[in-house]
């Protein structure tokens, strides 16, 4: 009846919500509700708790932004849960009954995923009483890694649908009550399910599903690992439900034999297969039924328990009366085992289960029970405490009092592999509770005790999203004490949990704020957190790291230096945030550079902390007891000074600064590799084969001690992040580079760093941070350059550090003192450093001056000089008229037919059609000439595509021989990580692009395969750009005619007299005879840049050249006078005339500085001569002044240097430094304006020609994931159980190490003593007495502080030790004196 009564509800709702639909989304009538009117979700784990329900205006606003900033995890699909009451009268907390209102959508190609989600929302929950009492909204958007996208496979899942069952509650405050309720869990789930372990057997994620869905007799909802998530908690959470107690009891509960041994009670699973009968569900629902009532029997039957007749349980004795040990849950899903007190527990078994035997006995079904009891249950002479029917009920009387919401996330958590950022909930306890979990996935929490607000996440930006929101002042910090103690209860603190080694969190916001949370009794021993008022915590660690006070871990979010506010992106910002991405790069790189000259700053403090890591590293490696070892030690092939790592943009621009740093410090052994192929290789239990790539297993590399620099912007991509987890226990020397101070890899590497003392963690600062702040679009440039900048600055700080000792012409003067320190002159000895102080000069000086050429180039110059950057994106938009000609092809075709279908007559018979005596006059069909023009018009027709296109590039100037069919194809050729970061950066822009309008990207590097991987590819219309180095400096004169001969063999190959358009980017001005465009960027002269040798040279030909024109008209004209007037006023020219007369082709700079190797410039000797001669015939000419001649001839000579070859030789390094860290730069730069223009016109023409329509965004792509946090491919599951064995490894080798220094040490002294007391002397050819020999001992013992981690130590008489290592059982423990120390 009362189910009748619920379906009943159920179609009146649903009748409702379809009435409201259509009033809402038909009429546009609204409801004032701001829970369902501004919910708005996007991408990954995140949640909002509300305490307070006078700041439910504060609510749109802050899951707004938490929207923006979550979306860099992906949104394909995503979903909601809230729970409304289901009765608007509820009075206390017993009485507040609350559903599950659960809003899912997929999001298409284009779509806005929370515009959708937000319309959904409202519609279901029209009509719904709102809460009116603190609530809590969980959400969830997903990237597919295990399954398609899907509707069933979207977030947040449920395995069963909501049913009537009865609910004891009470457990809280002894007073027992039971009712009807709805009950339904909600899993939001961030990770990968691989493995669940049941009765002590591991299996398989499919396994247990295709097993759960035997048990719930329920169809799969979806192939999704997280449903299987959702299906374990729907069986683990049974308080106070006796049915899933029960059903838990049956299929979990374990019962220990003599031997001490625990055994499934179902026989079916204790031979650890899944694949046993399971019983049907009435018969289940038949034993609940009658163990329910024998509970109600048992409570009531006790005088002690009964009151009033109301089953009742003193709050002072009911603590005492369920007391269960504090013992840690075993490993196995089964309980903990229960001390009864007074009897109670055991009472209440025997009671039940008599209960349910006499039950069975007098209905005959005994059947259900067959292997639960090894005698028949209708044998009532058997002790029932003998009968595995008693422990079946014990389990069932134990999972109904203690699996609560927290107890079953911390079994599960225990019992499963793979990794997990959870938010899990119930309709039974979501007036109260929440449960959240963070394992290999990330997890964080903010308080806002202003607010009466709670945020959690899985970034770390989105709990900030209510920063700034709250009205009263921030109290100031004293700098003498800890946040925590200034501020007290006001300040805005966030809590991350540990996601590597595991840990489970309850926040509990029952209303009586004075009692205990609302637990079990076995998590009672945790203690309880009061973060702010009306919430207690429990924090349950699972191993690894072990965690102090609280208020060390709370991170304070407000008056903090260190974290950075969101950023608010006005609403033009918002259309293109690509392009307030490219406006804010000089104002970042600019912050970049003052940050690294403030000696205060964060990033100052890191680049100190890194060069004493490579002094260590470094000089403590060459620090050894003799010369021969010293060298042994550098003849090591495989040990690793440097490690760089990162993924996609990340890894190119590492690979970049690793090629340099190589460059300044020859000696220095760096490798840069991928932090995938880093984690498959450390972090594996069966390491991933590197195939193709040089990788540690191939080079077994020796990395202990390494100086470790994990390159990511965001500090949340997964490979990046699992590293910055799992090299600490390699090496204590772990850097980052990330956007900002407060990212996921900063908090790791803060955690295994900072001291006890809060105020010593800008001592042991290892995080550089590029100030870009969080950004949303997914074309990364701001991103690339700021990362790029900041490395220049590591290289620049790195290279004055070990500055040449003599500055004799006081280049660095500049640049502060000149003090020479002692370590980094030893550092640039051993390194064989050969930079001079001229090469840092210019280098500072470029580096200032690069700013200021990416102001011109991104048009935010200060002076407003934009002819850079209106060239760039005029050829941008040049080239979008290209991609754009198929769409407005199909507009021209589309209007010529609908005007002469419409007409009635095509053009040409229109035409003829009113010229008189055109067609034959009588004809019955018009006579021949119509026929001929009908004939015309079909073609017309037929080559309508053809044609249009053709008057379209004469309309717009274009050239007419380019294909007229097929999308057009753009090739980028520049060095690597330049051309590889714009292929990228491109590929995102047109992402979401139509097909008429999309565009197929390749790069290449011009210097290398360009021509052999992309020439077969060149048609008539391909678009080639191409970036020159700078030939004018003679270091890459080779190089630009490298990429100049390509563009050229490029676009060479024609067919029908046409070929691909090419386009150069770079700093000469001259354009190559094949290239269609040129683009010139900031000259050096004109932004304050330096001027090279080289360069000097270069204006010395010139000079030359002019003076010897000169020479030669004055010498032919009947007019000396008139000449030498020419030729001073030609010598006064301008810089910028001097940039345009430098400017040369690439093959006349190579054949030009190929001349000056080994001999002086003869020709400035000669002019030296002809201006003296001059000077003495001076009175010839009497119309010419010694100002003219001053300020012309001798003007080449006055102050120059003749420069020899040899010369250039002081600034190579320069050059080459040059060229990589800011040329290359300024063209990277120079391609993302260029191609966001181009991107740009056609995302307009779009949105206009369809008045909105079909517009989209081209700062998005179709998955919209900006940071990889899953597995990308590589998975981490396997990184906790690594670093675990590691650590016990290190460990193990302290112990052993010491071992054997102890006996080392005893062999050496009785060694010593024997020879003293025998007065000879020992084979070294001295006589040692004890304290010599502990001496020479000790010294040999002490060549490093700690021992490595085995696997990773450096071994000087043999081959470097491979990373792995192999299980304790396979490894050799024995002594002996020929093992080296350190290894077991």
């Amino acid at each position: 009846m009362e189910h009748q009564q619920h379906s009943a509800c159920v179609r009146a709702a649903a009748w409702l919500t379809a009435v409201e639909a259509l009033a809402t989304d038909l009429l546009r009538l609204g409801h004032d509700h701001t829970l369902r009117r501004t919910v708005r979700f996007a991408c990954g784990n995140f949640g909002l708790l509300l305490l307070d329900l006078a700041n439910k205006q504060l609510v749109p606003e802050v899951l707004k932004r938490m929207v923006e900033i979550t979306m860099a995890r992906g949104a394909q699909c995503g979903g909601v849960v809230s729970y409304v009451p289901v009765s608007s009268s509820s009075k206390g907390e017993e009485d507040d009954q609350r559903v599950g209102v659960r809003s899912r959508v997929v999001n298409g190609k284009r779509t806005d995923l929370s515009e959708l989600l937000l319309a959904k929302f409202r519609r279901d929950h029209a009509f719904r009483p709102a809460p009116n009492s603190p609530y809590f909204v969980q959400g969830h958007t997903r990237f597919a890694t295990s399954s398609k996208v899907t509707f069933n496979g979207t977030h947040p899942h449920q395995w069963n649908s909501p049913r009537l069952y009865a609910l004891w509650t009470g457990f809280h405050n002894g007073i027992y009550r039971s009712s009807q309720a709805s009950v339904e869990n909600f899993v939001t789930h961030n990770g990968d399910l691989d493995f669940v372990k049941i009765h002590g057997t591991w299996h398989d994620v499919s396994d247990v599903m295709n097993w759960l869905e035997r048990v719930f007799d329920v169809p799969m909802p979806s192939s999704t690992d997280s449903v299987g998530f959702a299906g374990m908690m729907d069986l683990l959470r049974t308080q106070g439900l006796m049915f899933q107690s029960v059903r838990v009891a049956y299929h979990l509960g374990e019962d220990e034999e003599e031997s001490g041994l625990s055994k499934a009670l179902c026989r079916g699973a204790a031979s650890g297969s899944l694949q046993y009968d399971v019983p049907p569900r009435s018969s289940m629902e038949e034993i609940a039924g009658v163990l329910d009532k024998a509970f109600m029997e048992f409570v009531t039957t006790h005088e002690e328990m009964s009151q009033n007749g109301k089953v009742i349980v003193n709050t002072r004795s009911g603590r005492d009366l369920w007391k269960i040990s504090q013992s840690e849950m075993s490993g196995t899903l089964k309980k903990v085992n229960v001390q009864s007190k007074r009897g109670y527990r055991q009472s209440l078994v025997t009671h039940m289960a008599e209960a349910l035997r006499q039950s069975c006995v007098s209905k005959g079904k005994d059947e259900v029970f067959e292997s639960c009891g090894s005698v028949p249950i209708e044998d009532e002479e058997t002790d029932i405490k003998k009968t595995r029917l008693y422990f079946f009920v014990r389990e069932v009387v134990y999972a109904f009092f203690e699996y609560d919401l927290f107890t079953a996330l911390r079994m599960f958590m225990k019992n499963a592999r793979g990794s997990f950022g959870v938010c899990v909930s119930s309709s039974v306890d979501a007036n109260r509770q929440v449960a959240l979990a963070s394992r290999g996935q990330t997890i964080s929490i903010a308080f806002y005790p202003r607010l009466g607000m709670v945020l959690w996440g899985s970034e770390l930006a989105a709990t900030k999203a209510a920063l700034g929101l709250g009205d009263e002042p921030i109290v100031p910090i004293s700098s003498d004490r800890h946040p925590s103690e200034a501020w007290g209860n006001l300040i805005a603190r966030r809590l991350d949990l540990d996601d590597t080694g595991g840990e489970v969190c309850l926040l509990d916001f029952s209303a009586d704020a004075n009692r205990l949370p609302s637990v079990s009794r076995i998590n009672h021993a945790l203690k309880v957190h009061t973060p702010l008022e009306g919430v207690r915590m429990l924090l349950q660690e699972e191993e690894l790291l072990k965690f102090g006070a609280l208020s060390k871990r709370m991170l304070p979010l407000e008056d903090n230096p260190l974290i950075t506010p969101l950023p608010i992106a006005s609403q033009m910002d918002r259309r293109d945030l690509v392009a307030k991405d490219i406006r804010d790069l000089p104002y970042v790189l600019k912050t970049i550079r003052s940050d690294f000259e403030d000696s205060s700053s964060l990033n100052s403090m890191s680049m100190w902390t890194l060069r004493k890591a490579l002094t260590t590293r470094i000089i403590g490696k060459s620090s050894v007891s003799s010369d021969d070892d010293r060298a042994d030690v550098f003849r090591a092939r495989n040990t690793v000074d440097v490690i760089i790592t990162g993924c996609e943009v990340s890894l190119w621009l590492a690979e970049q600064f690793q090629s340099d740093l190589s460059y300044v410090y020859p000696q220095l052994s760096i490798r840069s590799i991928s932090a995938n192929k880093l984690l498959g290789m450390l972090g594996q239990s069966i390491p991933t084969l590197g195939l193709g790539s040089t990788c540690p297993q191939e080079a077994t590399w020796n990395i202990a001690d390494a100086v470790v620099l994990i390159v990511t912007h965001s500090g949340g991509t997964f490979p990046s992040l699992a590293v910055a987890k799992l090299m600490p226990n390699y090496t204590k020397h772990v850097f980052a580079i990330t956007s900002d101070w407060d990212t996921e890899v900063g908090r790791q590497l803060r955690s295994k760093n900072c001291g006890e003392d809060w105020q010593d963690i800008e001592f042991a600062s290892r995080i550089f941070t590029s100030h870009a702040g969080l950004r949303f679009a997914e074309p990364c440039s701001l991103t690339v350059a700021a990362i790029h900048q900041v490395l220049t600055e590591i290289l620049l700080n790195l290279m004055y550090f070990t500055r040449p000792p003599n500055d004799e012409d006081g280049e660095l003067a500049s640049l502060g003192t000149n003090q020479v320190h002692k370590l980094g002159q030893e550092l640039r000895t051993v390194l064989g450093a050969s930079h001079s102080a001229r090469d840092i000069s210019n280098l500072y000086a470029s580096n200032k001056a690069n700013i200021v050429a990416i102001s011109q180039i991104t048009g935010s110059g200060d002076g407003g000089n934009n002819v850079v950057e209106k060239a760039l994106r005029g050829k941008g938009a040049a080239w979008a008229k290209h991609v754009l000609e198929s769409p407005k092809s199909w507009l021209i075709c589309a209007a010529y037919i609908i005007i002469t279908v419409t007409w009635g007559k095509p053009l040409v018979t229109g035409v003829l059609a009113n010229v008189p005596q055109v067609f034959e006059p009588g004809s019955q069909h018009g006579g021949a000439v119509y026929r001929v023009s009908l004939f015309v018009d079909a073609i017309i027709y037929l080559f309508c595509a053809q044609w249009s296109v053709l008057l379209l590039r004469v309309f717009e100037g274009r050239p007419l021989l380019h294909r007229l069919a097929g999308g057009r194809s753009v090739v980028i050729g520049d060095i690597p990580w330049v051309a590889q970061s714009v292929e990228a950066y491109l590929s995102k822009l047109f992402a979401v692009a139509y097909s008429a309008a999309s565009i197929h990207v390749y790069s290449g590097n011009p210097w290398d395969h360009l021509v052999h991987r992309h020439t077969h590819r060149v048609v008539r219309g391909v678009l080639l750009a191409v970036g020159r180095p700078d030939g004018r400096i003679a270091a890459h004169s080779n190089a630009e005619a490298s990429a100049c001969l390509s563009l050229s063999q490029a676009s060479s190959i024609q067919s029908l007299g046409g070929t691909c358009e090419s386009l150069t980017v770079g700093h000469n001005r001259f354009q190559l005879p094949l290239s269609a465009h040129a683009v010139a960027l900031p000259d050096r002269r004109t932004v304050g840049g330096p001027l090279y040798l080289c360069e000097k040279a270069l204006e010395q030909d010139v000079r030359v050249k002019r003076v010897q024109e000169a020479r030669s008209a004055a010498r032919s004209s009947s007019s000396k006078k008139n000449s030498m007037k020419k030729a001073t006023t030609q010598q006064a020219s301008s810089e910028i005339d001097m940039v345009k007369e430098t400017s040369r082709s690439p093959a006349s700079l190579v054949g030009f500085f190929s001349g000056l190797k080994g001999k002086k410039f003869e020709a400035i000797t000669d002019i030296h001569a002809y201006a003296m001669k001059m000077r003495e015939d001076m009175k010839s000419f009497s119309g010419l002044t010694s100002r003219h001649l001053a300020s012309g001839i001798l003007a080449l000579v006055e102050g120059e240097t003749i420069v020899q070859w040899s010369d250039l030789d002081v600034e190579r390094c320069s050059m080459v430094l040059q060229e990589t860290r800011f040329d290359s730069m300024q063209r990277c730069v120079s391609f993302f304006v260029m191609f966001h223009e181009m991107a740009k016109c056609v995302a307009d023409f779009w949105r206009n020609i369809s008045l909105g329509l079909l517009g989209y965004s081209i700062h998005r792509t179709h998955s919209i994931m900006r940071v990889a946090t899953t597995a990308c491919p590589v998975s981490g599951m396997e990184v906790r159980e690594r670093q675990k064995f590691l650590a016990f490894s290190r460990q193990w080798n302290m112990v052993t190490h010491r071992i054997r220094n102890a006996i080392v040490e005893y062999k050496v002294i009785k060694r010593a003593k024997s020879y003293a007391s025998l007065g000879t002397r020992t084979p070294d050819g001295s006589v040692h007495g004890e304290d010599d020999a502990r001496r020479k001992s000790l010294s040999r013992s002490s060549t490093g502080s700690l021992p490595p981690v085995e696997g990773t130590g450096a071994r000087r008489n043999s081959n470097p030790s491979v990373s792995f290592v192999a299980p304790a059982a396979e490894r050799d423990t024995s002594l002996s004196s020929n093992e080296e120390p350190g290894e077991p």
